[in-house]
């Protein structure tokens, strides 16, 4: 008859009830809240949703078989909840029914994960025993409680030189006999006795295996007695572990042997290690000084110091009595004294003779170090009277060069008889380099000083002849222009006006050019007096555009202005805009061709205003570039008949350097070219102010300074 659905729910188990086919028809609340879901999720449905997919078919099938057999059945089934997988225990009693086409089933499921786990990890730990126990590298055996072998691993059968079973059924004194002698299979008997008495473990050491191996080496074991218990301490048998310490004996024996050896060579390391430790610390205090003097020289100290502080550091790094630096004279004949430590005041140290007539003589003659351990015995140059008188005995001595150019000596000198090694001429080597290195930079400083004075003083006096020569120059020039004004007054025939005119326009030609010699003079003088004031660009280009509009129909150039579309001002002295605008766009027209253009613009930057002179004519060749602001340079267009000194373009940078402006330019050969002119911008209402201006020389602008990207507008 069916179960008592009341009865089931009451129940605190899991209870599921359903077909063969695995359908639930109930599921009281247990079993619900064991698969983490509702009833209704279960009812209706079969066992597929809950069970691993490679439990599925087998679980049905075992379904099936319960059906046939009509016995109550207990299995074991695995199933999925909240992400897991969890084993039962199934208790299932078969219902039959007649009004249904196969049974019903009733399973009540208990939580088994926990004892199903630890059932495999007895499994897996015991696995893992019998693993250890076969492979162990230790001679194992069980014994019963008379002392029996009951059984042994493999390594203990190598042990005792036994065939695999040839171990098992053997008494403990009968195995140890046939390897040891009697006294010691009975001393090993009454200890297992003991142990299985008290369970007190014993150990045996370096028991010596009576045979020999493969080797023919004696092997030696050490020997543990365990007594083995079940869990209520009841004694069941004796463990006998043998480990082979045959290496090891062997190693301490040989330790043994090489004991006193190593001790003897151990003490002459350390002995050694404390002369390297020495050595170490003389080399580091070395390489220390010799980084304090480069530093020292590169910080700026006088040469005549560096010497000073170097020989002072020689005689206390390297533990000698005596040092003195000294120089070659210009004419390479003596050897002047620069420097001195430790010598007495009594000892005059005086101008020593160069070459083999004394030892730093012979030192810059020979290239390389010098050293003697004793000056009784030197045959190979002379020996001062200062350093004879001073007792020494042993001296070394460098060479100070530049470039493999000697040209002074570092000596030390000793009292005593010394070995100096290569690693003290080493040190004298690196000190030497060093004041060569700082003797030779001063040597270069006022050389370059000198230049730069000589130089300084020939630009003036260059400077000065231009001014005088100008100013002579302009006088005769006016007369005989205003000469050749007055002849024209007098209506002169046409053969007359026409030579009235060359002298005119050679006259103001030479003028001009005498006036830009002027300006030049003016700017290499590098001082020069502005006016710097706000200019409006747009305003300030209309009058000198009209001024250079003759010249622009004379060449059938069509000149054009676009204006900006808001007012631009920059910081410049008017007069010398005007000279800078009017040499650019008399530039732009005279280097144009017929029918040409000539294209001014004004743009305003973030800081900044720019004027841009565009031409149309045939360009520059990028080689001739980096002399585009060089005086007196036309940049080939000597050879043609358009006139010109080749100092605009240098008069225009140096003015525009002397305001804090910029010049450059765009060339594209065969196009023409694009020149702009930079200014800072101000406010209109800025003050005017008067100073005088630094220029710098006209020649400081390289090449790259005519590329826009050298000079970025924004």
């Amino acid at each position: 008859m069916p179960p008592d659905i009341a009865t089931l729910e009451c129940i605190p188990g899991a209870i599921w009830l359903g077909n063969a086919d695995g359908l639930c028809a109930f599921a009281n609340r247990a079993l619900a809240r064991t698969l983490g879901v509702s009833r209704d999720e279960l009812l209706g449905h079969g066992w597929r949703a809950f069970l691993p997919l490679e439990d599925r078919e087998e679980f049905h099938a075992r379904l099936a078989r319960y059906c046939v057999n009509q016995n109550p059945f207990r299995t074991r089934i695995r199933l999925v909840t909240s992400a897991r997988v969890r084993t039962f225990r199934a208790d299932g009693t078969i219902l039959p029914q007649a009004s249904l086409a196969s049974p019903l089933i009733l399973l009540s499921l208990q939580d088994i994960t926990y004892l199903a786990r630890a059932s495999f990890q007895r499994q897996l730990r015991s696995e893992q025993l019998r693993v250890c126990f076969e492979q162990s590298p230790v001679g194992m055996a069980f014994l019963d409680t008379s002392l029996r072998v009951i059984r042994a691993n493999p390594f203990l059968h190598t042990l005792f030189a036994r065939p695999p079973g040839g171990v098992e059924g053997s008494s403990l004194t009968a195995l140890i006999t046939s390897v040891l002698e009697a006294a010691c299979a009975e001393e090993a008997h009454q200890l297992c006795l003991h142990t299985l008495q008290t369970g007190e473990p014993h150990l045996l050491t370096a028991w010596p295996m009576g045979y020999f191996d493969k080797s023919n080496r004696v092997r030696f074991t050490d020997w543990e007695i365990r007594r083995t218990e079940t869990t209520e301490n009841i004694s069941v048998g004796i463990l006998l572990t043998l480990s082979d310490i045959t290496r090891a004996h062997e190693y301490r024996e040989e330790l043994s042997r090489s004991q006193e050896s190593l001790e003897h060579r151990v003490l002459e390391r350390t002995t050694a290690l404390a002369g390297a430790t020495r050595t170490i610390e003389d080399r580091a205090r070395q390489q220390a000084s010799v980084a304090e003097l480069g530093a020292k020289a590169l910080s700026g100290t006088p040469p005549s110091t560096l010497i000073e502080d170097a020989a002072s550091t020689i005689v206390s790094i390297l533990g000698v009595d005596f040092c003195s630096i000294r120089e070659l004279t210009p004419d390479h004949e003596n050897l002047v004294l620069r420097g001195t430590a430790g010598w007495p005041k009594e000892v005059q140290l005086d101008q020593l003779r160069a070459g083999t007539r004394s030892q730093s003589g012979f030192t810059i003659l020979n290239g390389t170090p010098v050293v003697v351990e004793d000056m009784d015995s030197e045959t190979r140059f002379e020996i001062s009277p200062s350093v004879r008188s001073s007792g020494c005995r042993s001296s070394a001595s460098v060479t100070l060069a530049f470039k493999n150019q000697p040209f002074g000596a570092i000596g030390v000198f000793s009292k005593e008889v010394r070995h100096f090694t290569k690693e003290d001429t080493d040190y004298l080597q690196a000190v030497a380099n060093v004041l060569a290195a700082a003797i030779q930079r001063q040597r270069v400083e006022e050389g370059v000083n000198l230049a730069r004075e000589q130089a300084e003083s020939a630009n003036k006096a260059k400077s000065e002849f231009l001014s005088r020569m100008s100013h002579e120059l302009r006088t005769p020039l006016n007369a005989i222009i205003g000469f050749a004004q007055l002849l024209e007054l007098d209506a002169p025939g046409a053969r007359q006006v026409e030579c009235i005119g060359h002298i005119t326009r050679a006259g103001k030609h030479l003028l001009a050019l005498i006036n830009e010699v002027l300006d030049i003079a003016l700017i290499e003088s590098s001082v020069m007096e502005l006016t710097m004031e706000p200019v409006d660009l747009a305003d300030f280009l209309k009058p000198c555009i009209e001024l250079m509009q003759p010249l622009a129909d004379i060449k059938n150039v069509q000149l054009r202005f676009l204006p900006p579309s808001r007012s631009v001002y920059v910081q410049a002295d008017r007069q010398k805009l005007h000279q800078v605008a009017l040499n650019l766009l008399s530039n732009a027209i005279k280097y144009n061709h017929p029918g040409g253009e000539v294209e001014v613009q004004v743009l305003p930057g973030i800081a900044t205003g720019r004027i841009y002179v565009t031409d149309t004519g045939p360009g520059i060749p990028e080689e001739k570039l980096p002399h585009l602001f060089t005086p007196f340079h036309r940049l080939g267009a000597e050879k043609s008949d358009i006139e010109g000194t080749g100092l605009g373009l240098s008069l225009c940078k140096g003015l525009l350097s002397a305001m804090q402006g910029n010049i450059g330019l765009e060339c594209t050969l065969g196009k023409g070219c694009v020149f702009w002119v930079e200014l800072p911008r101000v406010h209109p209402s800025t003050p005017a102010l008067i100073h005088l201006a630094p220029v710098p020389n006209s020649g400081d602008m390289d090449a790259g300074d005519v590329s826009p990207e050298k000079n970025p507008f924004f």
